[in-house]
C-alpha cells in the first residue's frame, strides 16, 4: 500500500488524484490534531529528532517573525514534536506501507512522518513543484539540494551531446503583495539578483551564509564598488509577503534599481550574469545560456556550469572572474537535457491528467525496486 502525507488543502487535493489513479492499493493520510498516538512512543522520540525538528522550526519562526521564539513557543513545539512523532508512529504501525509519499518532505511536520517511516524502514517519495514550466518532482532521496541528481560534471561530460535547450516562455508567477515599481529602464550592463523567499525551505535549511534577503542584498552592495560601470539589478519575488521599500532607498544612484514591474525573462535575458542563492531562476538562466553565480547549497552548484562562493571573499573572487568565465557547453546542454528528460516528470500538479498521474506511477515503480535492491 502506498501511504500519502497531506497536510495542506494543496497536497490533499492532487495527492487525492493521485490515489484514485492508484486504486485500491493506496491510502492519503491527513494528520489529524485529536489523533490517538501510541502512548509508549511519546517517550521514545529520538533526541537526534526532537533537535533537527526544534531547530527547523525555531529557524522558521525567526524567519517568519524575524526574532527568536520565547520560552513558552518552544515548550508547544517540543509537545507538538512527540505528539506528532506518536500518532505517525501508530498509524505507520498499524497500516504497514511499502511506500509513502511527502510533499517537500523538509518542513517541521513532515519531517517527522519521513523519520518515522524511515524507522519502520518503509521507502519514502519526496514530491516538489517542478524545475522547469509544467513539470514535478519525483525523487526517492529528497529535493533541493537534497535530491539525487548527478553532481559530477563528467556523468554529464561523458553523455551524447545533447541539442541546444529549447527556449520556453517562463511561468509569470502570481504577485501577492504591492511592489514598489521603479519606472526606471533597465541599464546597459547588469548583474540579475533575484531575491527569494526568507522563510522558504530552500533558504531556511539550503543557505549557510546569507542569511536572507537583506543579507543578500548587503552582499551585493558591498561587492558593487568592484563592479565598475555593471549594474545590479534586484526583483522582489513574487510569493513574498515582506516590505524591501527601505532597501530600495539604499541604493546609489548608478550601483541599480529593483525592477519589480519587469519580467523574470527578461531580466534574465538582459543580464550579463545571474547571482542566486539557489533558485529556479539559476536554473532558467542557464536555458538562456547565462553566466550563474550560486551562493548556497543548489544541485546545479557544478564545476564548470556554475561558480559559486562560500563566503564574501569567495563572491568577490566569482564576480571579479565572470569576464573570464564561460559555462561549458557541454556540459550545460546535457545537464538540461538530462533534467528534463530523466529526471523531471511532465506535468504540473495543478493540470494532473491521467498520462501525468501514469508517469508518477512508473517513478514510484521505479524507486521501490532501486530500495528492494
Amino acid at each position: 500500500m502506498v501511504i500519502f502525507f497531506a497536510n495542506t488543502r494543496a497536497s490533499v487535493s492532487y495527492f487525492n488524484k493521485l490515489a484514485t489513479f492508484i486504486s485500491g492499493s493506496s491510502l492519503v493520510y491527513r494528520p489529524r490534531v485529536l489523533a490517538v498516538p501510541a502512548w509508549r512512543a511519546l517517550l521514545d522520540m529520538p533526541r537526534s529528532l526532537l533537535i533537527e525538528y526544534l531547530s527547523r522550526s525555531t529557524k522558521e519562526f525567526q524567519a517568519h517573525h524575524q526574532r527568536l521564539p520565547g520560552v513558552l513557543w518552544t515548550i508547544r513545539q517540543w509537545l507538538a514534536a512527540h505528539w506528532h512523532y506518536a500518532c505517525d508512529r501508530r498509524f505507520l504501525d498499524r497500516v504497514t506501507p511499502t511506500m509513502v509519499v511527502v510533499w517537500n518532505g523538509l518542513q517541521p511536520r513532515r519531517s517527522i512522518f519521513v523519520a518515522v517511516a524511515q524507522h519502520n524502514r518503509v521507502p519514502c517519495v519526496y514530491m516538489e513543484n517542478g524545475l522547469l514550466p509544467q513539470t514535478t518532482v519525483c525523487d526517492g532521496q529528497g529535493v533541493n539540494a537534497n535530491n539525487s541528481m548527478p553532481r559530477d560534471p563528467d556523468f554529464y561530460r561523458r553523455l551524447p551531446l545533447a541539442p541546444e535547450p529549447e527556449q520556453i516562455n517562463l511561468t509569470v508567477r502570481e504577485v501577492r503583495a504591492t511592489r514598489q515599481i521603479s519606472g526606471k529602464s533597465l541599464p546597459d550592463r547588469y548583474i540579475f539578483v533575484p531575491f527569494q523567499v526568507d522563510f522558504d525551505t530552500q533558504i531556511v535549511l539550503f543557505s549557510p551564509w546569507v542569511r536572507d534577503m537583506r543579507g543578500l542584498f548587503r552582499e551585493m552592495l558591498e561587492q558593487s564598488h568592484a563592479m565598475g560601470s555593471t549594474q545590479l539589478v534586484f526583483k522582489e519575488h513574487p510569493s513574498s509577503k515582506r516590505d524591501y521599500r527601505h532597501l530600495h532607498d539604499m541604493l546609489p544612484p548608478g550601483r541599480g534599481i529593483f525592477a519589480n514591474e519587469y519580467a523574470t525573462q527578461t531580466l534574465i535575458k538582459g543580464a550579463e550574469a545571474v547571482v542566486t542563492i539557489n533558485s529556479t531562476v539559476g536554473i532558467e538562466a542557464l536555458l538562456f545560456g547565462k553566466k550563474v553565480v550560486v551562493l548556497g547549497d543548489a544541485f546545479y552548484a557544478i564545476p564548470g556550469l556554475t561558480l559559486s562562493a562560500r563566503d564574501s571573499k569567495e563572491l568577490a573572487s566569482a564576480l571579479a572572474r565572470l569576464d573570464q568565465f564561460t559555462p561549458d557547453e557541454i556540459l550545460r546542454r546535457n545537464f538540461l537535457a538530462y533534467l528534463k528528460e530523466h529526471y523531471l516528470i511532465s506535468g504540473s500538479t495543478r493540470t494532473a491528467d491521467m498520462e501525468h498521474c501514469r508517469l508518477v506511477k512508473e517513478r514510484f515503480d521505479v524507486i521501490l525496486q532501486a530500495n528492494k535492491g
